[in-house]
C-alpha cells in the first residue's frame, strides 16, 4: 500500500499548474442557495501523474492535491470514500492500477442519475472536444468513464461523439488508478446551470439523434408509476389519468427507453406533464413555446428545490407552470431525502385548471 497526502484545492486554483491550460467564459446560473447569474468558465489541463479515487475525484501526485470540486460539491457527505479529510488536508492509502498513456476523465454516472449525466458529467466530452481538439482526435488518448456509461440509456450519450470503442478506459468504481498523464476539464457543479453550454449540448444531440422536428403530438405524461414507493408517483393517478387522455396525453415512463426516444418524446410533445425528477431532465430537448407542468410538494417547494426545473424550462425558453400538490403522508419526522421522495396527491381540478387553460389559448409557434 502507497501513502498519499496532501491537501484539498479547487480546479480553479490548481488550473495553471497544469500543462497547455485552456479556458473558455461562460455564463452560469447559480441554483442555491441564492439564485442569481453569474461568471464562470470553463477549464482543461493536462497533468502528468493523476490518481483517480473514489468518484473521480483527481489528485496531482507531484504536488499533492487533491481536486475535490472534479465531482460532486458535497461529495463526502453524500458518498462513501476511500480517502480521508482532515481540515483542508486529505489522506489516502492505496493501491492503485497504474494506466499507462495519455487520457481524458469524463466520470460519472456514478449514482445513475439521468439528470447528473446530461447536465453535471457527460457535457464533458464536448469542452473536452472545444478546449483540446488535438487530444479528442488521438487516437491514443482514452476516456475514462464509469462502467454504468457503457449501457443504455448514458451510453447513447457517448455514442454520439462518433469515438469508437478502444478510445475508452472502464474503470472499476471500486479501485483507484494512476494515470500516466490525465487531461482535467471543468465538472459542471450541479448547483448550477450554464445555458449556453446546455443549449448547445442539446443541439448537439438532437442533430446526433436525427429528431423529426416537423412532427408534433399533443403532449405527454412522464410517469413515476412504476417506481418502487414512495418515490414522487402520484398516489390518486386513477383519479387524472382520465384527464390526461382527454388532452390526448400519452403516459411514457422515460426510465424504460432508449435516450434517442425520450428526446424525441419531449421535442415533438406540444404539452409536457411530469412530477419532479429525473424524467424531466429531458426538457432539455423541448422545443421553445412546450408547455410544462411541473408537479412538486409544498415541501420542495418551500425549501425552493423546485428552482432546478424552474430555470430549465427558462433557459430552454418553455411556457412552466407550477402545480403544487399535498403528499400522501406528512413526513415531518423524515430526513430531507424522503421527504422530497414522498408520493404526490394531486388535485384533479387544479391540474384540468391548467390544462383547460392550455387548451384554450394558440400554442406558442414552435420552429
Amino acid at each position: 500500500m502507497t501513502l498519499f497526502r496532501g491537501t484539498v484545492a479547487t480546479f480553479a486554483e490548481h488550473f495553471s499548474a497544469g500543462h497547455l491550460p485552456r479556458r473558455i467564459p461562460t455564463d452560469a446560473i447559480r441554483l442555491w442557495p441564492v439564485t442569481e447569474p453569474v461568471n464562470d468558465a470553463f477549464l482543461s489541463c493536462v497533468i502528468d501523474d493523476v490518481l483517480l479515487t473514489s468518484h473521480f475525484v483527481p489528485v496531482d501526485v507531484a504536488k499533492g492535491r487533491m481536486l475535490l470540486d472534479q465531482s460532486y460539491s458535497g461529495l463526502v457527505g453524500i458518498m462513501p470514500v476511500r480517502f480521508q479529510l482532515s481540515g483542508n488536508a486529505f489522506t489516502l492509502e492505496s493501491e492503485p492500477i497504474a494506466a499507462a498513456g495519455r487520457h481524458i476523465v469524463i466520470g460519472g454516472p456514478i449514482d445513475r442519475v439521468w439528470y447528473h449525466w446530461l447536465f453535471n458529467w457527460c457535457p464533458r466530452m464536448m469542452l473536452a472536444r472545444m478546449l483540446r481538439p488535438d487530444l479528442f482526435a488521438a487516437e491514443d488518448v482514452r476516456f475514462v468513464v464509469h462502467p454504468y456509461a457503457m449501457h443504455e440509456p448514458y451510453r447513447a450519450i457517448l455514442d454520439s461523439f462518433g469515438l469508437g470503442e478502444h478510445r475508452f478506459l472502464v474503470v472499476d468504481p471500486d479501485r483507484d488508478y494512476r494515470l500516466e498523464q490525465a487531461c482535467l476539464v471543468s465538472f459542471l457543479d450541479q448547483d448550477k446551470l450554464f445555458p449556453t453550454a446546455m443549449q448547445m449540448f442539446s443541439r448537439h444531440l438532437l442533430d446526433v439523434f436525427g429528431i423529426d422536428s416537423r412532427r408534433t403530438s399533443p403532449g405527454i405524461f412522464a410517469s413515476r408509476q412504476g417506481l418502487p414507493a414512495p418515490k414522487r408517483r402520484i398516489a390518486n393517478f386513477h383519479e387524472i389519468k382520465p384527464l390526461l387522455d382527454a388532452s390526448g396525453l400519452e403516459v411514457v415512463s422515460c426510465g424504460s427507453c432508449p435516450a434517442a426516444e425520450q428526446a424525441s418524446l419531449f421535442h415533438q410533445a406540444r404539452i409536457v406533464v411530469g412530477a419532479h425528477g429525473s424524467d424531466l431532465t429531458n426538457l432539455l430537448f423541448c422545443r421553445p413555446g412546450t408547455a410544462v407542468i411541473v408537479i412538486e410538494n409544498e415541501f420542495s417547494v418551500a425549501h425552493n428545490l423546485h428552482i432546478g426545473l424552474l430555470k430549465l424550462a427558462e433557459v430552454m425558453g418553455l411556457d412552466y407552470h407550477l402545480l403544487v400538490s399535498r403528499t400522501a403522508d406528512d413526513g415531518e419526522h423524515l430526513p430531507l431525502a424522503q421527504r422530497t421522495a414522498r408520493d404526490y396527491i394531486v388535485d384533479p381540478e387544479a391540474l384540468q385548471a391548467v390544462l383547460s387553460q392550455l387548451a384554450e389559448r394558440p400554442m406558442a409557434r414552435q420552429p
